[in-house]
């Protein structure tokens, strides 16, 4: 008797330590289960932010780029210092660029779409791996007054763009550009319905801006932050200042002033101003260019 007591408060010593041992696994697969999750959002979040930084700086580059990209166009076209239009097509579309023509809806001041992979179907000009060839959804608002030849307005009126003010804003501050890392579905965006709803591919980018961005509000304003505490927000954003803008197309200016200052320059460097900016006769104006 006293053996097969034994025996039993053996077995259930063994029993309690079997079910510590799996408690204790369990415990550490959800411990590093979520420490994968953490760190696969952590590495989107990184990669997001990276993708923004990388996008923003091609459109800088595409800004002060133009006269060589188009070099073929009429020299209205060939003007510096504006940014092409959003991709307003859907996911679904056959092809992938700038829509052309920067519409998007009445009573806004910018034009809002994904950043295009490129200026146009077939175009050298990359800005960045489209959405639907696997890239990040990056989505992408222009002020409207430095779209590049979107209805014709400033490629052909000879407008300077370091007189122009924009007026759409990102936290109150005026931009010239929005960037915009959408990220996943979030709670409550599709819909009102959950997380794991799926965003519809056949749907244009004015059918479908409010299933990706939290980050513009109701009231058409851009925000980097949730404006209140119950809303999910999951976007990361960054703008394009128009000191920024400014600075790329006059240190571009300024190193083509030693050579079409002296002569010969083309027309959109005298139509649109910069010779009387950056020359002094046959010079480089050095209070201009120092």
């Amino acid at each position: 008797m006293k053996q097969n007591a034994i025996a039993k408060q053996r077995g259930a010593v063994l029993l309690m330590f079997a079910a510590a041992m799996i408690m204790m696994a369990s415990w550490l697969a959800y411990s590093l289960m979520g420490d994968l999750q953490n760190k696969l959002k952590q590495q989107q979040l990184t990669e997001s932010a990276q993708a923004l930084v990388e996008a923003k700086e091609n459109l800088l580059v595409f800004s002060e780029s133009i006269p060589e990209l188009y070099a073929s166009m009429a020299g209205a076209r060939q003007a510096i210092g504006y940014l092409p239009c959003p991709d307003a097509a859907s996911l679904v579309a056959s092809t992938t660029g700038s829509s052309g023509t920067c519409s998007w809806t009445a009573g806004t001041n910018f034009s809002l779409g994904r950043l295009p992979g490129q200026k146009l179907t077939g175009d050298p000009f990359f800005f960045s791996i489209h959405e639907k060839d696997g890239g990040i959804a990056i989505w992408y608002a222009v002020d409207d007054a430095y779209r590049y030849c979107g209805n014709g307005t400033n490629c052909f009126n000879n407008i300077n763009p370091t007189t122009l003010s924009p007026t759409m804003t990102l936290d109150g501050s005026p931009v010239v550009a929005v960037l915009i890392a959408a990220n996943g579905v979030v709670n409550g965006q599709i819909n009102g319905g959950a997380k794991n709803q799926v965003r519809d591919a056949t749907q244009n980018t004015l059918q479908q801006w409010d299933e990706y961005l939290e980050s513009m509000t109701a009231n058409r304003i851009f925000v980097s932050s949730k404006p209140n505490n119950t809303t999910v927000f999951n976007d990361q954003v960054i703008g394009v200042t128009k000191a920024e803008l400014d600075a790329r197309i006059k240190r571009k200016v300024c190193s083509l002033a030693t050579n079409y200052c002296v002569g010969g320059a083309p027309t959109w460097f005298v139509n649109y101003g910069w010779q009387a900016l950056a020359c002094t006769g046959n010079q480089v104006n050095t209070s201009f260019c120092p």
